[in-house]
């Protein structure tokens, strides 16, 4: 992908999409459904799957799970939209799978399980964001992933960027509420365990 090209993109997403998404820090404060556990893997991607997880007090709704490659702003399936998303109980976890019958086959099927199709399309490099409603706010938990060429940088410059899953590996973060906030750590790769936290 040339230069200009990546800086339409950015430029796209960043004018129309989603106006005025938050940094980093500020939306930490807030409360929102949060990525914890990712399996990206770029040779066999009907594999993919993102663990979800509310770390709050409180039910919190997942409006929306976006892809950068997509255009739509919406990812989940057609009657999950229809409702208005998935709301998540305190602590609840759950995996947005691009393939519920290879997920079970693979990992395991005792665990909260959406099929995601638009996951196994998700290219060379890219983002993934779970969307949630902030009281009148929406605020975003962003992964990005695949090359370090990755022309959202520029768009997330605080986020970590995530390789495609090697050796049968995903990538973990440790997420647990102190008082009113919630602490995490950074993504490292381990051992997949979907649905333990």
């Amino acid at each position: 992908m040339n230069k200009i090209t990546s800086i339409l993109i950015i430029g796209l997403f960043s004018i129309s999409v989603w106006p005025g998404l938050p940094q980093a820090e500020e939306a930490q404060q807030k409360k929102k459904i949060m990525v914890c556990e990712v399996y990206f893997d770029e040779n066999e991607p009907s594999k993919n799957w993102v663990e979800l997880c509310n770390p709050h007090d409180e039910t919190i709704t997942l409006h929306r799970f976006r892809t950068s490659n997509i255009l739509g702003l919406d990812c989940l399936p057609a009657d999950i939209r229809e409702k208005g998303g998935i709301a998540f109980a305190p602590g609840q976890v759950m995996v947005l799978c691009a393939d519920n019958a290879v997920f079970t086959r693979e990992w395991r099927n005792s665990i909260d399980l959406v099929e995601v199709e638009m996951l196994k399309e998700l290219g060379s490099f890219g983002y993934i964001a779970a969307q949630t409603k902030d009281s009148e706010e929406f605020v975003f938990d962003v992964v990005m992933y695949g090359s370090t060429n990755n022309a959202y940088r520029q768009v997330f410059p605080d986020h970590q960027l995530l390789p495609f899953c090697t050796d049968a590996k995903s990538y973990r973060r440790n997420i647990e509420k102190k008082g009113e906030s919630v602490m995490m750590s950074d993504f490292v790769a381990s051992e997949p365990d979907p649905g333990n936290r």
